[in-house]
């Protein structure tokens, strides 16, 4: 009973804080945190793509913990400054981002951000662009009078590995002009 309770509360919740978006009440302090941080992942998802690493560090803290998907936890700007530098110099570009907030939550000087992403991006090694969906988690921190920094972020994919490289395989193949493998058809 007590579930059923706070699931149809947690309900509740929610539908206000989506009625109250929808009627663009910037009154609720929730809401307008979301409406800046929407912002800022904006203007972060452009310096991303521009290749703008001064910008892109401008929108961390200096102990900020990066928890990239595939990779290694990634400790301090200067770390997280030479992994970015690095993704460049290989020739990796991201062409187009889209940071899509679902929910903030205050905790204490922090807010939490949930939030799913798309982004499409592009190697030399690649044949084509790729884009890739998934789910993030930011920790912001408030500095000064208001900015935001982020603190801890961590990332991850929507799509199975395993699935993504067998359906590049099979474009690779319909691009080199071979017939593609079917469901049935059995596998080396």
């Amino acid at each position: 009973m007590v579930t059923l309770f706070l699931s149809v509360f947690a309900i509740g919740q929610v539908e206000t804080r989506s009625d109250k978006k929808k009627e663009g009440n910037a009154e609720d302090p929730s809401l307008r945190m979301q409406m800046q941080i929407e912002k800022i992942n904006q203007k972060f998802a452009q310096a991303t793509i521009n290749q703008d690493i001064e910008a892109m560090m401008g929108f961390y803290t200096n102990d900020v913990i990066s928890m990239p998907n595939y990779g290694k936890m990634i400790k301090g700007k200067p770390a997280l400054t030479k992994s970015q530098e690095e993704m460049i110099k290989s020739g990796a570009k991201v062409t187009a981002m889209n940071l899509k907030t679902l929910e903030v939550l205050k905790m204490g000087s922090e807010f939490i951000e949930i939030g799913t992403y798309k982004i499409t991006f592009h190697s030399p090694k690649m044949q084509m662009p790729v884009t890739d969906e998934g789910k993030y988690l930011t920790i912001w921190e408030k500095k000064g009078k208001g900015d935001l920094r982020i603190k801890v972020e961590i990332w991850n994919t929507d799509i199975n590995p395993m699935t993504f490289m067998e359906k590049m395989s099979k474009e690779k193949k319909t691009l080199e002009g071979a017939k593609p493998a079917t469901p049935n058809e059995e596998k080396p």
